[in-house]
């Protein structure tokens, strides 16, 4: 199990009797609300005693409530599950097992300390410190959080109460580059035992900042930082505007040339789609920079008025047609997104039917309204329908909610990491707190994650996952299947309390994950279980990686739960269960 919640003074009997062999019970009308309410990943620890000696004990963990209902575990703490009749009692109380899982003082090791700091030194490239508690020697482990005072513009090395210099590197190693640390930034650096590795570098988002300079409408002019020499895919760039548009716009950043700048759907700008003082957020397409905040001139933005359905055809659609029909289909998934983002959803849901066929990577689209978008393929056969990141990540969400993925093949021949990019490689890449649930998939060799969820992102995953292929790594990040990191949840679509919904998983050929087949990090969850696996041996690698207060849950299944050829590795508070 992982994490323990607690209520005050919560005591009921229960409504009715129940076998030794129950996992749920009925408490008293309207007590079970005195008592906590897990959620995924949570429990808490209750006793029976009998109303009639007293003398009668079962500890049991319940790991969730609905109204006066409870589900739980039975028989933990050495107790033996027992039948328990009407009235008799069901308190939360503190016992031995809750105690022995917390940390008492005297058992916290140096390494595992935090130490904070200023950089003090006035050049760039070189970060000076002295650290609270204070050091004598570098320990390998320990973290230091350091606010900079210098932007780096290129390798950087760090001296901490003048212990020594070494070498600052990113998580993989690699030297820092431009713009990888900026000013005022609380940078957390973690000694490696050669090198202070940072876990926060800038560009991990990929987000460039500026301000327009220019002084007429229609040409937007910036300098951005973390500075870059050409446009990259997928790389975004946020700009405060300095003058309202009046029609079709351009924009030039850093010099690198003028580009057009248009709506999500590719459509020219009209006047007072970007107005004086608005943060825009630019997107580079890779020929034009779409701007995913255009203010919609007419104040007005259509809306949907009933549930819509979209088809989309690689051999016979054309992206001139509306889409409407199977007759009348798109040619690419990105059309349908784009024309899915010109409106409001208005409480509707909208449906793309995707036929068979290959297709090129895509960019989720943030859409306003309630409702959901599902993009379906082949759910029962989805090696027919393919998503290829050439590369590029296959499926790229950011900051996009409710979205419903079912039935592709997925697969990257490689990451993107030029001209600022930071585009891993992945099947799917979620950032920017995108909600996705991933249903019927098929998942083919990728650089970077197959599942990919980060900063606050949270992904559900069910029906058949079908393996062919492992996730090689590169310069950015290691090779997973699925990779949580920055506060992010993977889960199964029923969770613990349904697990009916989970998903199976099929390994059908030799796979390899560079990194390890699960991991956790930075104070995320992977909290996904399954109803079946088959194929494990054809898996190598590590089985899981968690660090950095991280949580793998698998509802107790035990360290062999994911497959692997080797076993898994937790550090720095990280927990597995």
């Amino acid at each position: 199990m992982s994490l323990l919640v607690f209520a005050n003074n919560a005591t009921a009997t229960l409504a009715g009797s129940i076998t030794n062999t129950a996992l749920t019970a009925n408490l008293a009308p309207g007590t079970g609300a005195l008592f906590a309410n897990p959620t995924s990943g949570q429990y808490f620890v209750a006793r029976f005693k009998d109303a009639a000696t007293g003398t009668l004990d079962e500890i049991v963990w319940v790991t969730a409530r609905s109204g006066d209902t409870i589900t739980m575990i039975r028989g933990q703490e050495g107790t033996t599950a027992l039948n328990w009749n009407a009235g008799d009692l069901f308190i939360n109380t503190w016992t031995a097992g809750q105690a022995a899982t917390m940390l008492q003082q005297g058992q916290v090791p140096f390494s595992s300390l935090i130490h904070i700091g200023t950089d003090t030194s006035s050049v760039a490239n070189t970060i000076v410190a002295t650290v609270t508690p204070s050091i004598t020697s570098y320990i390998q482990g320990t973290q230091y959080n350091i606010t900079i005072a210098n932007t780096v513009t290129g390798g950087t090395q760090v001296n901490i109460n003048g212990v020594g210099l070494v070498q600052v590197t990113r998580a993989d190693g690699t030297p820092l580059t431009a713009g990888d640390l900026q000013t005022g930034q609380e940078a957390v650096l973690v000694y490696d035992g050669t090198h202070m590795q940072i876990a926060n570098y800038k560009p991990y988002s990929g987000i460039f900042i500026g301000s327009d300079t220019s002084v007429v409408a229609n040409t937007v002019t910036a300098v951005v930082s973390p500075s870059i020499t050409s446009y990259s895919t997928g790389a975004q760039y946020n700009i405060r505007i300095a003058n309202t548009n009046t029609g079709a716009s351009q924009v030039n950043l850093n010099s690198v040339g003028n580009i057009s700048l248009v709506r999500a759907d590719g459509t020219a700008l009209i006047a007072g789609d970007i107005t004086a003082g608005q943060e825009a957020v630019f997107v580079y397409d890779g020929t034009k920079m779409q701007i995913a905040n255009y203010k919609l001139a007419s104040n007005v933005q259509p809306s949907y008025t009933a549930n819509t359905t979209y088809y989309v055809n690689a051999s016979t659609g054309s992206d001139s047609n509306n889409g409407l029909s199977s007759l009348t289909p798109f040619a690419t998934i990105q059309k349908a997104l784009d024309t899915t983002a010109k409106y409001n959803l208005n409480g509707y849901d909208v449906t793309i039917n995707v036929a068979a066929g290959t297709y090129s990577n895509i960019y989720l689209r943030p859409v306003n309204g309630s409702g959901t978008i599902s993009l379906i393929g082949n759910p029962s056969s989805p090696s027919t329908v393919s998503i290829v990141g050439t590369l590029a990540t296959a499926i790229w969400a950011q900051g996009v909610k409710n979205y419903i993925i079912n039935g592709f093949a997925l697969s990257s021949t490689g990451p993107n990491y030029s001209g600022g990019a930071n585009d891993p490689g992945s099947g799917i890449n979620m950032i920017q707190g995108s909600t996705l649930s991933v249903s019927n998939m098929q998942w083919g060799q990728t650089s970077g994650p197959q599942l990919y969820c980060q900063q606050g992102s949270v992904a559900a995953v069910g029906g058949t996952q079908t393996i062919v292929g492992g996730s090689s790594g590169n310069a950015g990040i290691t090779g997973y299947h699925i990779a949580a990191s920055e506060s992010s949840y993977v889960t199964g679509n029923g969770g613990p309390g349904n697990p009916s919904l989970n998903p199976t998983y099929a390994i059908t050929t030799s796979v390899s994950y560079a990194g390890a087949f699960i991991y956790a990090g930075f104070s995320s969850t992977v909290g996904v279980t399954y109803q079946s696996l088959t194929g494990s041996s054809y898996v190598s690698g590590p089985r899981y990686l968690g660090n950095w207060n991280a949580i793998i849950f698998t509802d107790g299944g035990g360290t062999s739960y994911w497959p692997g050829s080797s076993g898994g590795t937790l550090l720095t508070g990280a927990q597995y269960g």
